[in-house]
């Protein structure tokens, strides 16, 4: 059960990551263009491991399937940071991750030709997760419209597609050197932007965002952490099981409603989201479904 814990510490992290990275979107009005390309430029920094660890090059097709599935990450961020810009971290966040089990399952289900099979108890532990990010996602009186349901449907297409590939590349190479050339993928994405996005051109030489530098470098080393956690996971758990690092994200909501709560109650120049009791007490409804999903996965 080494992965369960793996993915726990990762979507923890990525909690802390996600309310950095909306205040940079938001408040600091950086591109998500941008931000997708200073991550791929930064990521390249894993290439100072391979001195220390085993890297070897595999059959070409291993190399454009790390690569693609480098490339579809780095997208998948791009759709995310657009939801956070443009709507709620606690709101467009559990939109994106409440589909993105559904779409894994969906790309496992049919690579695998149907070889897959669920226990009882694992399946009702699924459906105690996804439920518990639905109460998350669901507020009175809003439904998700078009522009942020087209959002959360692409964003959460690439995620998932993006975590099948990651499970592919690993079931054929060793943890770090798939994490390393995952990494080409982001960076030529980020070579593409600077060349062809004037937006990036614009604001990557752009004096004024110097200031935000210590805030947007430790979003990143969070987000790091946060990312080789996850690959972590995904390493280690089974393919069949590949669903349930999706359904774990529910832990992520979890705290990031923890945290949004703070932020909004003490420091709502800095972040501001609806606090409102019944609310609060439902997505702690919500978090209750998630505890019990966990404690199903864990002794099943």
């Amino acid at each position: 059960m080494l992965w369960l814990f793996t993915a726990l510490a990762s979507y923890i992290s990525f909690a802390v990551s996600a309310i950095f990275v909306k205040y940079l979107v938001s408040k600091v009005a950086l591109g998500a263009r941008t931000f997708v390309f200073y991550m791929g430029i930064l990521g390249m920094l894993v290439f100072l491991l391979v001195p220390f660890v085993h890297f070897s090059i595999p059959s070409p097709f291993q190399i454009l399937l790390s690569i693609g599935a480098g490339i579809t990450l780095a997208y998948s961020t791009f759709f995310l940071l657009e939801g956070l810009q443009k709507f709620e971290a606690s709101r467009i966040v559990p939109a994106i991750g409440g589909l993105v089990p559904l779409f894994t399952f969906s790309f496992v289900f049919i690579l695998s030709k149907g070889d897959i099979s669920l226990s009882f108890f694992q399946f009702l532990s699924f459906i105690l997760l996804m439920g518990g990010i639905v109460l998350l996602t669901i507020e009175k009186g809003m439904m998700i419209n078009k522009a942020s349901l087209r959002i959360a449907l692409t964003a959460a297409f690439f995620i998932a597609l993006s975590f099948v590939m990651t499970k592919y590349v690993y079931l054929h190479q060793p943890f770090w050197q798939g994490l390393i050339l995952m990494r080409i993928g982001g960076f030529l994405l980020s070579v593409w932007l600077l060349l062809f996005s004037k937006e990036v051109q614009r604001e990557v030489f752009q004096s004024k965002h110097q200031a935000i530098a210590p805030v947007f470098l430790l979003s990143q080393v969070v987000g790091a952490l946060a990312e080789v956690l996850r690959n972590g996971a995904i390493f280690l758990v089974p393919l069949a099981m590949l669903p349930f690092i999706n359904a774990l994200q529910g832990v992520e909501y979890a705290f990031l409603l923890v945290f949004t709560f703070f932020m909004s109650r003490y420091f709502p120049h800095v972040l501001k989201e609806e606090t409102a009791p019944k609310i609060m007490r439902q997505k702690i409804f919500a978090m209750a479904c998630i505890v019990f999903g966990l404690i199903i996965i864990a002794f099943s």
